[in-house]
């Protein structure tokens, strides 16, 4: 709006007053719509290119302008691309610019080169990082989660162990008084016999009752020693159990050796480590293995001599993973 417009807006709103007045309502709406804008703000052109011509403006105004060249109607501003203001003062008659963003500096000081291709490409490989580390931490959460799994699966079977030693230590005990009461009874019956072979002790007894006698407390004693053998039996066989679910934690982080009945906690710290079963393993001698840590260190498992599953070595790397292997005589079976 030039200022001949000013005036005849001013000229059209007194007219329209019909009183030729200015009221309070008429000065608000001349300072709020015309005079503020115009003397007291500058106006917004719009973005400006390097062939725009603003000509002579009238009143303060500013363009916009974001693509690099030289403004020759613009006081000849010289400009790098990114945003800048190009200001005009009625009161210095002059044009002044503003460089707000120079994408030129910005990426010559990031360290991407001189194009926004450099940045682009940059910006497209970071972004293949992202999804990467994106992609690792789901998997590790993965891990974390089958591992706990582990864990508690682990708790849940040393307490299950537990639970079978302190039974098999009753059944033991439960055994030996029967071995006791046993002895006792072969005891008492060999003193009966012994007695009853007394003739002086015996005088008047029918000789067909006496070898009746005889005859039953034989059998008794022929019963009782079974007996004992069988009880005998099963507390080699409980003893034999109770050391196999038994563990003996070692944890190492050297190559090491396995001996019946250890549970093996192994550190790999990143680099393979051997563990070795013990030379001359009998009938149902159990190790166990696992790796302690996240290190990525694989284990191998010898048989010094006797086959894994088929073959003389078996590895692993998952941490926590248990390793349960059982001599079977002849070789060591492993899952």
């Amino acid at each position: 709006m030039s200022y001949e417009s000013l005036k005849t807006a001013i000229e059209d709103v007194i007219t329209t007053n019909g009183n030729g007045e200015i009221t309070g309502a008429i000065l608000r709406v001349l300072l709020t719509n015309n005079i503020v804008p115009i003397l007291g703000e500058s106006h917004y052109k719009g973005i400006a290119v390097a062939a725009t011509n603003p000509g002579t403006p009238e009143y303060d105004v500013f363009y916009l302008a974001t693509t690099a060249g030289t403004y020759s109607n613009f006081g000849g501003a010289s400009l790098n691309a990114g945003l800048s203001i190009l200001a005009y003062s009625t009161s210095g008659a002059s044009w002044s610019a503003v460089q707000l963003i120079d994408t030129d500096l910005y990426l010559t000081k990031g360290g991407y080169g001189n194009t926004a291709q450099d940045l682009a490409d940059s910006i497209t490989a970071n972004a293949g990082d992202i999804s990467t580390n994106a992609s690792d931490i789901a998997t590790n959460a993965s891990n974390i989660s089958t591992n706990t799994s582990n864990i508690s699966t682990n708790a849940s079977d040393i307490a299950t162990n537990a639970s079978n030693i302190a039974t098999n230590a009753s059944n033991i005990s439960g055994l030996s008084s029967s071995v006791g009461n046993n002895t006792g009874n072969i005891s008492t019956n060999t003193t009966d016999i012994a007695g009853k072979l007394d003739k002086g002790s015996y005088e008047g007894l029918d000789a067909a009752a006496l070898d009746n006698s005889i005859q039953t407390n034989t059998g008794n004693i022929s019963t009782n020693t079974s007996n004992i053998a069988t009880n005998v039996s099963d507390i080699a066989a409980l003893e034999v159990l109770t050391d196999a679910t038994i563990p003996l934690f070692k944890a190492v982080s050297i190559n090491s050796s396995a001996e019946a009945g250890d549970f093996m906690l192994v550190t790999t710290g990143g680099d393979p480590k051997t563990m070795t079963l013990n030379e001359g393993p009998t009938l149902n001698d159990v190790v166990r293995v696992t790796i302690a840590d996240s290190g990525g260190g694989t284990v191998t498992i010898d048989g010094n001599g006797f086959n894994i599953n088929g073959s003389g070595t078996q590895n692993f790397s998952t941490q926590y993973e248990v390793k349960t292997l059982q001599f079977t005589g002849s070789e060591w079976v492993m899952w």
